[in-house]
């Protein structure tokens, strides 16, 4: 009985997706400059339920932290599903970053996230 509810609430969300039909939200913020690179790369997904939201923080303890970014590029890979990213605090110009990152109602998400840096010297 539990199987078939959880199986019938799947496909209730998932079908609330597919009809939403909402378009994605991918955020380029800052432009590559000459002598930047990649620092950060990393792909976040949630499958859908009734709200996903995760924080994404740059850098990490085991990442480098003297790097000055210069681009942010946060692509929605599944460009109908309505979720969306928003940059809370940092970002271009500074060494650090948070990226919130959020799905529509019933949905997850899918997002790859690329931040490029210049090394202080």
């Amino acid at each position: 009985m539990v199987r078939v509810t959880i199986i019938s609430f799947a496909v209730v969300a998932f079908v609330v997706c597919v009809l939403k039909k909402i378009n994605s939200e991918s955020v380029f913020i800052g432009e590559r400059i000459e002598n930047d690179r990649l620092i950060h790369k990393s792909v976040h997904e949630k499958a859908p339920f009734i709200y996903r939201s995760y924080d994404v923080a740059f850098p990490k303890y085991y990442e480098e932290s003297d790097n000055v970014i210069s681009a942010i590029y946060v692509v929605d890979n599944n460009y109908n599903d309505g979720a969306s990213a928003a940059v809370d605090f940092g970002g271009v110009g500074h060494t650090f970053v948070n990226i919130h990152l959020r799905s529509a109602l019933w949905c997850g998400f899918n997002f790859t996230i690329e931040i490029f840096g210049v090394k202080l010297k």
